[in-house]
């Protein structure tokens, strides 16, 4: 089947959705929220193999925990907690250290963890991660000055915005991962819910991810109230395509939730990644 029959037999199949999200582009009423699903093609780890590259990692080395039958979130939890305990054991002699401060560094160290097994095997060269992009490249241009939600935590889609950008004296993207949103952007905004890992150790992390168990428990509670009210009011103004998410996502479902019942007459869809091709 050639790329024209795969277009017409997407246009059979789901045209009012697709003449329905062209036309919310043209009125600059289209978003974009992407999930875990898109980082296949650049060689990021799924959930299983991240969980499992953690409990792998040098640092850690508690394979023997993975045994226990735990979803994700769970396992998330425990492997934390087992490498709190590590290093506190091995830091021992300096529990001197203010609380806090020893926190903070068991933190900073669990975080290194999650981005070297994130980043393992993706590329640091924009121009070959731009050659294994599949997709991504075409929705740039429905991210110009708008706001593009983005629940994963590396800067996959900054790095395609900054190769790709026609203003070499301006990166061409703005990232945020507080509420504090600007609902007219000047440029393209990535908002990254769940927190910010970027690939270079030179660029800003956020202070949390939410990749633990009480961690998404506190992002549920916080949705409740409305500690996420850009991520409310988004998908109450804009149509959005939610792309290489899982519906199982707690906090997605939610969110989802709350809209259909204070805005009924609101469309939402979950695709492909082909349908705006």
């Amino acid at each position: 089947m050639t790329e024209e029959d795969i277009q017409n037999e997407l246009l059979k199949k789901y045209c009012r959705a697709i003449v329905h999200m062209r036309q919310e582009i043209a009125y600059a009423r289209f978003g974009l929220i992407f999930g875990a699903g898109i980082g296949t093609p650049f060689h990021f780890p799924d959930w299983e193999a991240l969980i499992k590259g953690i409990a792998e990692h040098p640092d850690i080395a508690a394979t023997e925990l993975l045994k226990e039958k735990r979803d994700h979130t769970s396992m998330s939890q425990i492997l934390f907690q087992y490498y709190r305990a590590k290093q506190i054991k091995i830091r021992s002699d300096k529990l001197d250290l203010p609380y806090n401060e020893l926190e903070v560094d068991i933190k900073a160290g669990w975080i290194k963890i999650v981005k070297d097994v994130l980043y393992k095997n993706v590329t640091k060269n924009d121009e070959e991660l731009k050659n294994n992009d599949k997709y991504i490249l075409s929705y740039l241009n429905i991210m110009k000055n708008r706001v593009t939600v983005n629940f994963n935590f590396d800067n996959t889609i900054e790095r395609l915005l900054f190769v790709t950008r026609t203003k070499k004296n301006t990166r061409g993207y703005k990232t945020i991962y507080t509420d504090n949103v600007p609902q007219i952007p000047d440029t393209s905004i990535i908002y990254h819910p769940n927190g910010f890992l970027p690939i270079k150790s030179s660029e800003k992390t956020s202070r949390d991810l939410i990749f633990l168990e009480d961690s998404f428990q506190d992002q549920l509670i916080g949705g409740i109230l409305g500690h996420y009210a850009f991520l409310v009011n988004h998908l109450a103004q804009q149509t959005c395509l939610f792309i290489g998410h899982s519906l199982g996502d707690a906090t997605v479902k939610h969110l989802l939730r709350h809209n259909s019942i204070h805005n009924p007459g609101q469309y939402h869809y979950f695709g492909s990644v082909e349908i705006l091709h």
